[in-house]
């Protein structure tokens, strides 16, 4: 569609140049020394009925230009969506339920939190049940340790990309007993 829009712009723009050669050679021709009123009417209707005709293509143009301009922001933005990937959490799984070992000390009770994050975000974010957990620079691990506590516990990652932008993975619920 955008090369069909392009190439009726290219041929307008070809009319419109034609247009304004025709009224550049027919104002040379009129002959203003001529006393005949005809034929100088008659150029004058001819220069009116191409500057009317120019007119027109202008007007067409100028929507094609915009729509070209839009359609080409789009496809930008389509691009920048499609290079930015959502990240997802690969562990722990959905409804994923952990049990509290009653010999360890707590303290060293730890899950795995691991994360698919795209390539070219600059770092990412875990969260805890809506609380920040740990930032990590994205060329470090995508692991991160958590030190399990009893109750249900809901957790996301952010991609964070250089302009500031970001990108959520969903939430996964766990139960810890």
């Amino acid at each position: 569609m955008l090369k069909t829009k392009k190439a009726s712009l290219n041929s307008n723009a070809n009319i419109l140049s034609k247009a304004n050669s025709d009224i550049d050679m027919i104002k040379e021709n009129i002959n203003f020394e001529n006393t005949d009123e005809k034929i100088i009417a008659k150029n004058t209707d001819e220069i009116n009925t191409i500057e009317s005709i120019v007119e027109n293509t202008e007007q067409n143009i100028s929507p094609q230009r915009q729509i070209i301009s839009h359609n080409a922001i789009a496809n930008q933005n389509i691009m920048h969506t499609i290079e930015r990937q959502y990240p997802q959490i690969t562990s722990p799984q959905m409804n994923s339920v952990y049990k509290i070992n009653g010999v360890l000390p707590i303290e060293y009770q730890r899950i795995s939190l691991e994360a698919s994050i795209p390539s070219n975000a600059k770092s990412y974010i875990w969260y805890c049940n809506g609380q920040q957990y740990m930032q990590v620079d994205n060329d470090s691990s995508k692991s991160v340790r958590w030190q399990i506590r009893s109750g249900s516990h809901k957790f996301k990652v952010a991609a964070i990309f250089d302009d500031g932008s970001f990108l959520e993975s969903d939430i996964i619920s766990i139960n810890v007993k």
